[in-house]
């Protein structure tokens, strides 16, 4: 086994921010075997040596961050330890259980006016039109059949991002929960409203800890589907079409998301 000497007064530095302090050691490894980077590399993970994690033996809330290699000689491996505080979550930019809210638009397209009735165009050909040249004038005005549109609407979506620093990988909830829509009542949302658009979690801590963002989208309509008939013409019916045809022209529900309890995030 080699030697190891910590704690040398040359290269040692402290330093205080707002992130808190900052240690360097300086760490000399003798009788490490190897040549090359594999005495290097047998001296850096002598048993003696300090591991990445452990706590400054001054401040313990300082823990081993990087341990970088300075020189070699052919009795001795020298070593820079350096050793920092957790930065506080608000210096990082991170705020650990805060909330995020707002509002967007969404381009959609509707065959049904803000009353939830079918649109429905109607037209009055003007005496003497002719649909071609070959056809005969109209003799008087007539009105052509009633016909059923698409319009394109901007829908408004309300969003919301949560914020919150787990003790575990984030990605377990990711998998189980990002694109899905919630099942029943969460946070005083009505079932089938809410999608969970994204999980999002980093460490910078080695694992310890996950800063993790959770996003969801509002939807007061809820996020089934609807499905319109398109008949021939590229329209949907309209509300003159046989009772078979307008029994469609509101569209049929689709579920086209999984739904899930909620009740399994960390809320």
């Amino acid at each position: 086994m080699a030697t190891v000497i910590n704690d040398l007064l040359d290269g040692h530095g402290v330093s205080k921010s707002i992130d808190g302090y900052v240690f360097d050691r300086i760490a000399i490894v003798e009788g490490a075997t190897g040549e090359g980077h594999s005495k290097v590399y047998n001296a850096m993970n002598d048993t003696e040596m300090p591991d990445i994690g452990d706590p400054h033996p001054a401040l313990a809330s300082a823990l081993l961050r990087t341990i970088d290699f300075v020189e070699m000689t052919h009795k001795a491996v020298k070593f820079r330890l350096h050793y920092a505080q957790k930065a506080p979550a608000s210096s990082s930019g991170f705020d650990d259980d805060s909330i995020q809210s707002g509002a967007s638009v969404i381009q959609a397209s509707t065959n049904k006016d803000i009353n939830g009735v079918a649109i429905e165009l109607n037209y009055t050909y003007p005496e003497g039109y002719q649909r071609s040249p070959h056809d005969t004038p109209l003799a008087e005005n007539t009105e052509a059949p009633p016909q059923g549109a698409f319009v394109t609407v901007m829908r408004p979506q309300s969003t919301r991002a949560l914020q919150k620093i787990l003790s575990y990988d984030p990605q377990g909830l990711a998998d189980t929960y990002a694109g899905k829509i919630n099942s029943s009542l969460w946070q005083g949302k009505a079932a089938k409203t809410v999608l969970c658009t994204a999980i999002r979690g980093y460490s910078d801590d080695g694992g310890d800890t996950y800063k993790t963002t959770f996003e969801y989208q509002y939807n007061s309509k809820t996020w089934v589907g609807e499905a319109v008939f398109i008949k021939d013409d590229g329209k949907p019916p309209d509300t003159t079409d046989t009772d078979s045809e307008r029994s469609i022209v509101l569209g049929n529900p689709i579920e086209i998301y999984e739904t899930i309890g909620f009740s399994g995030l960390p809320f």
